[in-house]
């Protein structure tokens, strides 16, 4: 692995001569930065780049600049289908958006579309203590308005909070996508950066 060397201020001033140490530790230096040289504090060791360097210098504030977002499609109750790993403290905005597909029940005998209903809702993972953050909302198969629904609040995370969705099937055979994004004001924030969806 190359090794990063520190470039002092003399080496760079005005009228300091171009030397061959000063060449190899610019050419170097971008090297050790890319392989994660243990010395560079934002590279650890087989690393590389790092998230991390290209976060903004101030904190998360809530805004509509995604950050993150995963999607899961479910046929089936599930507890944490799809979550979203928080990387850095900050105020961020969470949404859940939920689509509900009709439902044709296998015992129907007259082969009616039946209704089909989905409850979500954003729950939150603090090193091992579970709570809910968000509110539960339902999306139905027979009303136009509910077949898509949303719930979005801004809420204050800590470093490695866990955001993820429950969700609940009242229709055995009901076919429900749910969409989790958090979003911040920073129009140049990096998506993937303060937060990166994963799919449980």
């Amino acid at each position: 692995m190359t090794v990063y060397r520190r470039i002092s201020d003399t080496e760079v001033q005005i009228d300091a001569p171009l030397t061959q140490q000063l060449f190899k530790a610019l050419r170097d230096n971008v090297l050790a930065y890319i392989e994660g040289d243990a010395s560079l504090s934002n590279t650890p060791t087989g690393e590389g780049i790092r998230y991390t360097a290209f976060q903004s210098q101030t904190e998360p504030q809530a805004g509509n600049v995604v950050a993150a977002q995963v999607v899961g499609h479910f046929s089936a109750d599930d507890s944490s289908g799809i979550a979203i790993y928080i990387r850095r403290a900050g105020t961020f905005r969470v949404r859940l958006e939920m689509t509900q597909e009709r439902s044709t029940d296998i015992g129907s005998k007259d082969g009616n579309v039946n209704e089909a209903k989905t409850t979500g809702l954003v729950r939150l993972n603090r090193g091992g203590v579970f709570s809910n953050i968000g509110s539960t909302i339902t999306a139905s198969s027979h009303s136009i308005s509910g077949m898509k629904v949303m719930d979005e609040f801004d809420y204050v995370f800590e470093k490695d909070d866990v955001a993820f969705v429950k969700i609940d099937e009242t229709d055995t055979n009901a076919e429900a996508t749910a969409v989790l994004t958090i979003s911040v004001a920073d129009t140049n924030a990096i998506y993937g950066c303060d937060a990166i969806g994963k799919i449980t």
